[in-house]
C-alpha cells in the first residue's frame, strides 16, 4: 500500500487514490499500513506550533521544507488545520489567503475504503474561515469561498462559491 501511495504522490495526473478498507481492523488503526505511525503526530506538532506563528516568511518556509506543502509566493495562512497524515498532497497558489481554522483535508476514511486525494488551490484564491475542504479538490484561480462552506467538489475559476455543501453564488 505504501508504495501505491509513494507512486500517487509524485503522478501529477492522478488526483484520487481510493483504496478498500479492511473491515478486520477498525478505521482508525488502518492509516498505520498507509504511513510511518511517527510522521503523523510529529506533522500535527509542527502544524500545530506553527498555526500561531506571526512571521508568514517562517510559515511558509516550515510547511513548504518540512511538511512537503506546495505553497506559492504571498500566501497568507491563518491559523488553520491542515491534514498532519498526508500534508504533501495539498498545494496553494501565489498570492491566495487561507482564513482562520479552515480544515484542509487529504485522506478521508469510510465504512468501505480509505480515499486519498491532492487539494490544488489556485493563485489569488481567497477561502473564508471556518471552512472545509474535501480530498480530491481543485479550487480555480482567482475564486472565493465564502466563510463556513464545505468544498467537497472542483470550483472553476473566477467564481464565488459557498454553503453547506458549496453552490455557485456567481461567476466573477
Amino acid at each position: 500500500m505504501r508504495k501505491e501511495i509513494k507512486e500517487f504522490i509524485r503522478d501529477k495526473n492522478k488526483k484520487t487514490l481510493i483504496f478498500a478498507r479492511n473491515k478486520n481492523i477498525d478505521g482508525i488503526s488502518e492509516w498505520k499500513k498507509m504511513r510511518n505511525p511517527l510522521i503523523p503526530p510529529i506533522n500535527f506538532i509542527v502544524i500545530t506550533f506553527f498555526k500561531l506563528c506571526p512571521s508568514m516568511r517562517l510559515k511558509r518556509f516550515v510547511f513548504r521544507k518540512i511538511l512537503g506543502m506546495k505553497i506559492g509566493k504571498n500566501v497568507g495562512i491563518a491559523p488553520s488545520n491542515f491534514d498532519s497524515v498526508f500534508p504533501e498532497l495539498i498545494s496553494i497558489g501565489d498570492n491566495s489567503i487561507i482564513g482562520n481554522k479552515t480544515y484542509i483535508m487529504c485522506h478521508e476514511f469510510s465504512q468501505d475504503k480509505i480515499r486519498l486525494g491532492k487539494v490544488e488551490i489556485g493563485k489569488n484564491v481567497l477561502i473564508g474561515g471556518f471552512s472545509v475542504i474535501r480530498s480530491g479538490v481543485k479550487i480555480g484561480d482567482n475564486s472565493t469561498i465564502a466563510m463556513c462552506s464545505f468544498v467537497n467538489k472542483d470550483i472553476p475559476t473566477n467564481e464565488i462559491w459557498g454553503g453547506v455543501p458549496a453552490k455557485r453564488i456567481k461567476k466573477i
